[in-house]
């Protein structure tokens, strides 16, 4: 099913191979059988995968739902996640984070089994994520530099540019172990792997942040920074936040959001939602099913998701107070290349 048809934007129209597979094509390596193998229909698939392994953190940042999340805290089975990696290399495979929807993935405790599980399938899946850093610590140096050296971007956040700042957004003590953590993974991760992504309250200079970067790292790498915070669609993060940090302005309009296009996202419980970013409790109105007894492929490919996409777009309750979203007209060949240029991870 193309759940695309009625999108008219070019570039989504454009992009085929990586929004359409055929079904089992991904095993035929030889040149030979991928020519005269029986034509298939096209079906739909998103540009990548998010999966949360794990949902509980070591942070209560103030701009995060974390503490009014309902779902119960827990860690994702290693049979749930081989189901997810199995059903992505029968779409295509590709790109897959392992950013949590709420969580750190130096949480989850079967990371490394994980990692060695999705190591036979290297040439078919690569991999990224977002992480605080801090209990990095509770790995070995061959350990973490195994972890680090499966990834093909690890973004760092940096909550605050001292110690206050940082107690202020994360509510922990934790700044020099998050310090002491970061030099870690750059250490230890091959060159280019590591980014920074500063979340901060209080606005300032690039020549700051670079000297941040030389006095703590002790070598400049790529990095951002912002300000300002989406909302995830949760009333209860309506305060106004400290210092020069503000909440981004609601916009959804009459267009579908292009996130379910990108990323879809796959909670630790095995349930699906066709958000990537800001579901934060799993809400019905983007739930399409559970990978325990659906299949990726059936989901994705479902009227659920068929209608998102089609015209008039009825914008789901949870979407109307979001302000993550992005028009689906307003979409670059860059977000399907490269999935975390708009969704992070």
């Amino acid at each position: 099913m193309d759940v695309f048809s009625s999108i008219e934007n070019e570039v989504v129209k454009g992009a085929i191979v990586k929004l359409h597979y055929r079904k089992n094509d991904f095993k035929k390596k030889n040149i030979l059988e991928r020519i005269f193998s029986p034509i298939k229909i096209l079906m739909s698939r998103p540009a990548c995968i998010t999966i949360e392994t794990v949902n509980y953190c070591n942070h209560d940042c103030i701009f995060c739902p974390n503490s009014v999340m309902t779902r119960e805290r827990s860690i994702m089975p290693m049979k749930v996640f081989e189901k997810i990696i199995n059903d992505y290399l029968e779409i295509g495979g590709g790109h897959l984070s392992l950013t949590p929807m709420i969580g750190d993935i130096f949480l989850d405790t079967l990371l490394i089994q994980r990692l060695e599980y999705l190591n036979q399938f290297s040439d078919y899946i690569t991999l990224s994520v977002t992480t605080n850093g801090v209990l990095a610590d509770n790995y070995s140096d061959n350990e973490l530099s195994y972890i680090v050296g499966k990834f093909k971007r690890v973004n760092i956040s940096v909550y605050g540019l001292n110690d206050e700042e940082y107690f202020l957004i994360t509510k922990k003590n934790t700044y020099k172990r998050f310090l002491s953590s970061i030099k870690r993974i750059v250490t230890l991760a091959p060159p280019g792997v590591v980014t920074l992504g500063f979340r901060l309250l209080n606005s300032c200079n690039e020549n700051k942040l670079k000297s941040w970067i030389m006095e703590n790292i002790g070598a400049i790498i790529p990095y951002s920074s912002t300000i300002q915070y989406d909302n995830w669609s949760c009333n209860q993060l309506s305060f106004e936040l400290p210092g020069d940090a503000s909440w981004t302005n609601q916009q959804v309009g009459n267009i579908p959001c292009i996130i379910p296009l990108i990323s879809i996202q796959i909670f630790v419980n095995g349930d699906v939602s066709m958000c990537a970013c800001a579901d934060f409790d799993s809400s019905s109105d983007l739930r399409i099913g559970t990978i325990c007894t659906d299949s990726l492929e059936s989901m994705y490919n479902s009227e659920k998701v068929k209608n998102f996409f089609s015209k008039p777009w009825k914008t789901p309750e949870f979407c109307k107070k979001c302000s993550f979203y992005r028009s689906l007209y307003k979409s670059n060949q860059e977000w399907i290349d490269n999935p975390v240029t708009l969704i992070g991870g």
